[in-house]
């Protein structure tokens, strides 16, 4: 900051500043040589050439000692792509690909991250914690805690909706420590989510289901105890969003995805070991030879977030999000949500945090569907079917439940083809949603 305003960096002159994206510091590696059309600051090359293709492979949490050293958003650019997922311009590769939140598609197109994206600065409900646990973090140049904490509050319920709110802790002023910021503030997002490869992905019920990890939380905070256990634990939630087929995208948010994505599970994982999570629930693609032609299954995307909860129930915006694919095979092995439910509550460590209703699966259907609902404390419980106009013709459940996450399915062999709704109340929480029977 000058007399004469912000002065943002300029090629190598970057004053006395060190830009960071808000979606972290990152290892690039090199995905070799590319005829590509490569632009930088404005300006777009005309010439095709054979450029070096640097894409993201791993998070950094160290600070990234400024312009042109690795690892760092702000490497050198000459003669690179630094290239992002989506899909590739298809009228003028001098301009703007379309990037992966708005596409199925995988392809690396020229996005120049280098020179900052669309996450600078802070965005409420994208990245709101800066701090010495955080990727980027607030490391001095020599990677050694600062003791400083930024955190972005307006959406947190306690700030203002009207304009950006900070709260800006270091530890060893004010009266605050580590420890009593930690306790203030949620846990920075989780970072370094893939998916793993087919190789490693578990078989169950003789098929392939998918299997993400990322990289541990680093905040002390998040260590928890576990009834029974000497090892430390450390809790994640599991957000999934699907679209019915390779044609759709998957509902997304750039801000704010936990209204759109599904929670499908809550996990207490050991801090010894890598986190990670099997959606029992869906059948990867990496089923590819089971019935002869893949084409007599249809495939479908989906995309997976986490989100971190430390030891106070704070919990962090959702992680950036990974994609893959997903059979649908036609049957019911989508029905379920990220174990192997039944008709019973789950375990008291994976309890919902609040009432849900979920939508049917498969939908449309024929002649059954499955419907999960969630339970946070023990209620009576009633879930009844209407036809179109309002009357009620099945009670699929009467009857108190535990507090849990269930499946219930609903057999409409003897109903004609139409829209049906499901209505389910719980105490004081009501919610109906619209089912299609298709024969």
């Amino acid at each position: 900051m000058k007399s004469s305003g912000i002065i943002y960096p300029n090629g190598y002159d970057i004053l006395a500043q060190d830009l960071e994206c808000a979606d972290g510091v990152w290892y690039w590696s090199n995905k070799g040589p590319a005829q590509r059309y490569s632009w930088d600051a404005g300006y777009c090359y005309t010439t095709p050439r054979l450029w070096p293709v640097y894409t993201r492979d791993s998070v950094s949490y160290s600070n990234d000692q400024g312009w042109n050293l690795s690892p760092a958003d702000g490497r050198s650019h000459d003669s690179a792509i630094w290239a992002g997922i989506g899909k590739l311009n298809e009228t003028d590769a001098c301009l703007m690909g379309t990037d992966r939140i708005y596409t199925n598609s995988t392809e690396i197109y020229s996005n120049e991250e280098v020179n900052g994206d669309r996450y600078d600065a802070w965005r409420p409900g994208y990245n709101e914690v800066f701090s010495p646990y955080s990727s980027p973090s607030t490391k001095t140049m020599s990677n050694s805690n600062s003791g400083i904490y930024i955190w972005l509050y307006s959406s947190s319920g306690s700030g203002p909706t009207t304009s950006a709110a900070f709260n800006i802790y270091k530890a060893g002023e004010g009266g605050y420590t580590d420890s009593s910021i930690l306790a203030l503030t949620p846990p920075s997002r989780p970072m370094g989510l893939k998916v793993l490869p087919c190789e490693s992905q578990p078989v169950i019920n003789n098929l392939k289901r998918i299997k993400i990890s990322w990289n541990h939380n680093m905040e002390p905070d998040m260590r928890r105890t576990i009834t029974g256990e000497t090892d430390k634990f450390k809790r994640y939630k599991i957000y999934r969003s699907t679209a019915e087929d390779m044609s759709q995208v998957p509902p997304d948010a750039l801000q704010y995805p936990e209204t759109v994505y599904d929670l499908i599970a809550t996990v207490d994982l050991n801090e010894n070991s890598a986190p990670y999570f099997i959606d029992s629930g869906l059948v990867s693609t990496c089923n590819d030879a089971l019935c002869g032609a893949t084409s007599c299954w249809e495939m479908y995307p989906v995309r997976y977030r986490v989100q971190a909860v430390d030891v106070y129930n704070d919990v962090s915006v959702l992680s950036d999000f990974v994609n893959t694919e997903a059979w649908n095979t036609g049957t019911g092995e989508r029905s379920y949500e990220g174990e192997n439910f039944s008709n019973s509550s789950v375990s008291s460590t994976e309890l919902p945090t609040e009432y849900s209703l979920k939508q049917n699966y498969p939908n449309p259907f024929n002649p059954s569907t499955n419907i999960q609902y969630d339970l946070p404390t023990d209620n009576f419980v009633t879930i009844k079917i209407y036809n179109v106009l309002g009357k009620e013709i099945a009670t699929l459940i009467n009857e108190n439940k535990t507090a849990g996450r269930y499946i219930v399915s609903f057999n409409a062999s003897k109903y004609p083809s139409g829209i049906y709704y499901y209505k389910i109340k719980a105490g004081s929480y009501e919610s109906i949603r619209k089912m299609m029977l298709i024969k």
